[in-house]
């Protein structure tokens, strides 16, 4: 995943400048991640990883491997995308805190 860099914040002349800047694309070969799809993203990561935890656990206790190493790296992985997922879940709500006690 490539994280797209901050682009500089171009100062408005007036309100009517408003609608050309949300309506400009990103610059041809560049990608843009929206938030939900990161999020989206940590989910699905998170739902992979505790899979193939579960997966090599039950091959492990029914025998079917012996191969305990796997377990303990892929019960970590999973622990650590849980960990990235709550913290992204308390920056995004952390951000929308902020944004609400914005006064306009």
């Amino acid at each position: 995943m490539f994280i797209v860099p901050i682009t500089p914040i171009t100062p408005m002349n007036g309100i009517s400048e408003v609608g050309k800047i949300a309506k400009s694309a990103p610059a041809s070969g560049e990608e843009q991640f929206s938030f939900s799809s990161i999020l989206q993203d940590a989910i699905k990561n998170v739902k992979e990883t505790s899979a193939a935890e579960n997966t090599d656990a039950y091959n492990l206790t029914i025998g079917n491997s012996d191969n305990l190493h796997d377990l303990q790296i892929n019960q970590e992985k999973a622990y650590l995308s849980i960990e990235l997922l709550q913290s992204v879940r308390n920056k995004m709500l952390d951000s929308y805190k902020e944004i609400m006690n914005m006064g306009v």
